[in-house]
C-alpha cells in the first residue's frame, strides 16, 4: 500500500494523514494545497522533510544543535525564510524518504477547525485525494514554530 501511496504522491497527489500534531495534507504541488484550503497565498506553508540533513546548507552549528534536541516532533524551524518540520511518524518518515520534502499544511479549509479524522476530511475536501490513516493518534495541538532567522518564538 505505501509504494501505490508514494507513487501518486511522486505524481502530485495530495494526501490527507494523520501527524503527531494535527491531520495535515501534504503534496508535492503546493498550489494544490493552496486551491484545496483555499488559502490565502501569503500564509506560507511548511516542508515536512525527512531529516535535519535535507535543511538548507550550510547549517549553522547551533541550528543543527536545536533541531537534533527537537526532532522529530511536533517543532517547526523557520531558517533562510522557509518553515521545516520532521514530523515523528514512522510511516510518514518513510514516505518522505522516497518522495523527497513535501508541502505540508493543517487539514482545515483556511481559518477554519482543524478535521478531528478522516471521514470529516473526506466530507470536506471530497473525492480525488488519498487519505492515509497514519502510524501516529495526532495530539490536536499544532507544531510549536520557532523563527531561527529572527530568534524568536511564532507559535508555542
Amino acid at each position: 500500500m505505501i509504494e501505490a501511496w508514494i507513487k501518486e504522491i511522486k505524481s502530485g497527489k495530495a494526501a490527507i494523514i494523520a501527524t503527531d500534531s494535527v491531520f495535515g495534507i501534504i503534496s508535492k504541488d503546493k498550489d494544490l494545497i493552496y486551491s484545496l484550503k483555499k488559502r490565502p497565498k501569503e500564509k506560507q506553508l511548511i516542508l515536512f522533510i525527512s531529516s535535519a540533513s535535507e535543511l538548507p546548507s550550510p547549517i549553522p552549528k547551533d541550528l543543527e544543535e536545536l533541531v537534533t534536541s527537537r526532532w522529530p516532533g511536533t517543532f517547526t524551524i523557520i531558517y533562510k525564510g522557509q518553515g521545516y518540520r520532521v514530523p515523528e511518524s514512522n510511516l510518514l518518515i518513510k514516505i518522505l524518504k522516497k518522495t523527497g520534502p513535501l508541502w505540508s499544511s493543517s487539514a482545515n479549509l483556511s481559518g477554519e477547525p482543524v478535521v478531528k479524522d478522516l471521514e470529516e476530511a473526506k466530507s470536506i475536501f471530497g473525492e480525488g485525494i488519498l487519505y492515509i490513516k497514519g502510524d501516529v493518534v495526532p495530539t490536536g495541538t499544532p507544531s510549536t514554530i520557532y523563527d531561527y532567522d529572527n530568534k524568536k518564538l511564532v507559535r508555542k
